[in-house]
């Protein structure tokens, strides 16, 4: 059954109004800084966390669990930035379709409008997972020296804890587009010690993880969220602590009474990744977008599926997205062209540069507008150059 979403916001930080009709797959957002793409990024996994939640509120609710297990408090869930972005004059929609059927999660004059029951045939499970720009800190909590919670934000520590998960599940990684590779080790105190070497035959010294350069360091908890949640995330634990749980704790397992098995539900992972390209050299930039659609559409498993959100200031990811269309034409990465978009975000509005190559009729991305930066160098150079005549 197809599932489609859309999502309109308005007075939300520095998003003036911006509208998406059909969150495609593979979204990429980019722009100058503090034009709202982390923004829209929270707000989505926002709305799609409530709407997560509807989904399990209606499970149990089609199988005889009456009373209402979960309360949504809409500010409680503002965290890093949106408890000031969102006011009573914000506006907030968004809406999943089901065989063409909407589910609407409104927000608008500061009241939360999300009072709907879901058809059996229409649930689904989700995971949101958020991976901040300030990943290159982990190494030293992965090291052990620092613990706990920590004043770095919500969405820090939802990945840090995510990411602590994914390397229980695989501790070695092949850091492919580095050249590189992650080895876990031992340590005492039922620590793990990280190290990371040459992946070529010429070996080089292991160093820690935490000493690796700023690449690596930004860029290992990227390749070891996607692999976890294409292939190693178990969503048998994830339903367990979200339904199975609360029914025991509540005393209602006896209520309980099932239309549908908790497995049968669809799975979908939403997986928003902020500046993949940080301290990357261009080519090592294109070659993790391309490992990354590779993991979420060619490697997963079957029985889920996943979807990316990106917010970048690299024009190199926005560009390389043309070359992933092509591959998709040659079926090389489990997408088709309609799964790709890429929106400019400025002046608080979202411009879609999609668009058509007019020798070939293919879509692709009109990079445009991501090259006036390199135009004005050489406007710059040029009149510089005049003015010695």
């Amino acid at each position: 059954m197809s599932f489609k979403e859309s999502i309109y916001i308005k007075n939300v930080g520095p998003i003036r109004e911006l509208r998406i009709d059909d969150i495609r797959p593979l979204t990429v957002l980019i722009g100058p800084s503090a034009t709202g793409k982390s923004t829209l990024m929270k707000v989505l996994a926002l709305m799609r966390y409530i709407y997560k939640m509807e989904n399990i509120r209606s499970y149990l609710r089609n199988s005889e669990i009456k009373r209402s297990p979960f309360r949504i408090e809409f500010k409680n869930l503002l965290k890093d930035g949106l408890e000031t972005a969102i006011s009573k004059n914000s506006e907030i929609v968004y809406t999943a379709y089901l065989g063409g059927k909407p589910y609407p999660i409104s927000y608008k004059g500061g009241k939360l409008q999300n009072k709907f029951r879901i058809e059996n045939e229409h649930l689904r499970f989700f995971k949101e997972a958020y991976v901040v720009e300030e990943r290159g800190a982990m190494p030293v909590f992965l090291s052990g020296r620092s613990t706990g919670r920590n004043d770095l934000g919500f969405y820090f520590n939802e990945t840090l804890a995510d990411l602590q998960d994914a390397l229980n599940v695989t501790p070695n990684l092949d850091l492919k587009h580095l050249g590189f590779r992650l080895t876990a080790k031992k340590a005492g105190n039922n620590r793990m010690r990280y190290l990371v070497s040459n992946s070529s035959e010429n070996e080089t010294p292991e160093i820690e993880l935490k000493y690796a350069s700023s690449g690596i360091q930004t860029s290992t908890p990227i390749v070891s969220l996607l692999q976890y949640f294409a292939q190693g995330f178990s969503f048998v634990g994830a339903l367990r602590r979200s339904i199975l749980s609360y029914l025991f704790d509540s005393g209602r397992l006896i209520d309980f009474q099932p239309t549908m098995e908790l497995m049968e539900l669809p799975r979908h992972v939403h997986l928003y990744i902020e500046e993949p390209e940080l301290n990357l050299f261009p080519t090592a930039q294109c070659a993790l977008l391309n490992f990354a659609v590779e993991e979420a559409f060619v490697n997963k498993k079957a029985d889920r599926e996943l979807s990316l959100m990106i917010a970048t200031h690299s024009p190199y990811v926005a560009n390389y997205i043309n070359v992933l269309l092509r591959k998709s034409r040659l079926g090389e990465t489990g997408l088709c062209e309609e799964d790709f978009d890429v929106y400019l975000l400025v002046d608080g509005e979202a411009r879609r540069l999609m668009g058509e190559d007019q020798y070939t009729g293919e879509p692709v991305v009109d990079i445009s507008p991501l090259t006036e930066a390199m135009k004005n160098i050489s406007r710059e150079y040029i009149s510089l150059e005049r003015r010695n005549e």
